[in-house]
């Protein structure tokens, strides 16, 4: 593998050290080292990299123009500026004939990961979520490409060009499909007066067919519809490890599982342990209660009988920083939100997990976070399952190139035989499994 890289800087800041953390652990996977002192950046024995306003002298060294971005403290309302030169989208560009890259690759980094934009005002969803239309990489036309991971393997060749002996090893392309366990069983194991609620609303709009097919899984004539996890463990078996994210708030307009203390909820748990990795799904209230994301967490935690670690927000709820924030408070360790509820692609740019930094506190924190890229509530928003698999397979053999993780997000009634994804789409994810898991 050889010395690690040393970067020269003008002054140390936690914006830049986090950016060098994500680019030596999740890319290079060796440590990096940053040095202000310019005598012992000359005296080193390695390959190394001037990161500095100005060119440090004429001696060769590679030299990337700095911003003053990463020194600030500060969240102010700018957008910075773009462009796309040959085939490379750039953010913070700078023209300088000396310099290795054409833009400032480190702030055009931290820009997208720290999610800056969405501590800035911004038109919010219905659900007081930031929308896809509100990105600088949907503006730009660029969401679908995960642009940090192509910028970091530039730089990577950059590198490894002006210094032969220097190797890191190459990240491997993975896949990782998840499922959001909204509602577990569509009739059975429900309260006898929401029962007959969802029975009169389906007469009244005469929907016989489904109250018909009520009926039929209530007295055990049929499966319920819902009830699509030995399909799920038919279609992993042998191949990746899927996680799944489990509702146990109250009920409410938009928290609509089963109780927890169902008996038969906490089987299917125990079942589902053995084949998968299990996290909670926070209702649509904890993002606003701190305390019920800590009763369900507890609830979480006594079903699996483990620490609850892993997370996905119901209806994708992110509110930076105080979601993050309260997940870390209650021992969440990983975090699978990151992702956009109306449309498809890379919403920090990146296609892989990463660590989060707390923009407000200017600090790194253990928290990592699992970008997903297309959920399938938002493609059945978009269009007919063929017109959409173009775009769903140039992202997957995009994070391929740069040795990704492509990350899925379904739902267990989507592999139901009911309606609007019946039949087409469950076909559709078959190709989306069998396109993801294929390497190189």
């Amino acid at each position: 593998m050889g010395p690690s890289v040393l970067f020269l800087v003008d002054q140390k800041s936690p914006r830049l050290r986090y950016v060098l953390d994500i680019i030596g652990n999740a890319f290079w996977q060796q440590e990096i080292r940053w040095t202000d002192q310019r005598v012992e950046f000359k005296a080193y024995d390695g390959p190394r990299v001037a990161y500095t306003a100005q060119p440090i002298s004429s001696t060769g060294d590679l030299w990337i123009p700095a911003d003053p971005f990463l020194q600030e403290n500060e969240i102010r309302s700018f957008t910075p500026q773009a462009r796309t030169k040959g085939d490379q989208w750039q953010l913070f560009p700078t023209d300088q004939p000396t310099a290795c890259v054409s833009f400032d690759i480190f702030s055009a980094i931290f820009y997208l990961l720290s999610r800056y934009e969405e501590y800035l005002p911004f038109d919010a969803d219905e659900h007081q979520r930031f929308p896809a239309n509100e990105s600088i990489l949907h503006k730009a036309g660029q969401l679908l490409r995960p642009v940090v991971d192509e910028w970091v393997l530039a730089l990577r060749q950059i590198v490894e060009n002006r210094y032969i002996s220097w190797t890191c090893p190459k990240t491997r392309y993975s896949f990782l499909p998840s499922y959001d366990i909204d509602v577990a069983w569509a009739f059975k194991h429900r309260p006898w007066f929401r029962q007959m609620a969802s029975a009169i609303r389906n007469m009244v709009r005469g929907d016989w067919h489904l109250e018909k097919l009520r009926w039929q899984t209530i007295l055990n004539q049929q499966e319920d519809p819902f009830f699509t996890f030995p399909t799920m463990q038919q279609l992993h078996r042998g191949h990746e490890e899927a996680v799944l994210f489990f509702q146990v708030g109250s009920y409410g307009s938009f928290d609509k599982n089963v109780a927890p203390d169902v008996p038969a909820f906490r089987r299917l748990i125990r079942v589902l342990q053995k084949d998968f990795t299990l996290g909670l799904h926070p209702s649509y209230r904890s993002n606003e209660d701190p305390q019920q994301l800590a009763t369900e967490v507890r609830i979480f935690s006594n079903l699996t009988n483990q620490p609850t670690q892993h997370s996905r927000q119901h209806y994708l709820k992110l509110q930076f920083p105080q979601t993050y924030r309260a997940l870390i408070k209650q021992g969440i360790q990983v975090d699978y939100s990151l992702g956009f509820a109306d449309d498809i692609g890379f919403r920090a740019g990146i296609g892989r997990p990463f660590r989060w930094y707390d923009l407000e506190r200017e600090a790194q924190t253990e928290l990592k976070l699992v970008p997903f890229m297309a959920m399938d509530v938002t493609l059945l928003q978009k269009g007919e399952p063929e017109h959409l698999k173009p775009q769903i397979f140039a992202m997957i053999e995009r994070t391929r190139a740069v040795g990704g993780q492509f990350c899925t997000l379904w739902h267990n009634n989507t592999l139901s035989n009911l309606a609007p994804f019946a039949p087409n789409w469950s076909a559709f994810y078959q190709e989306v499994l069998s396109e993801a898991r294929r390497s190189f």
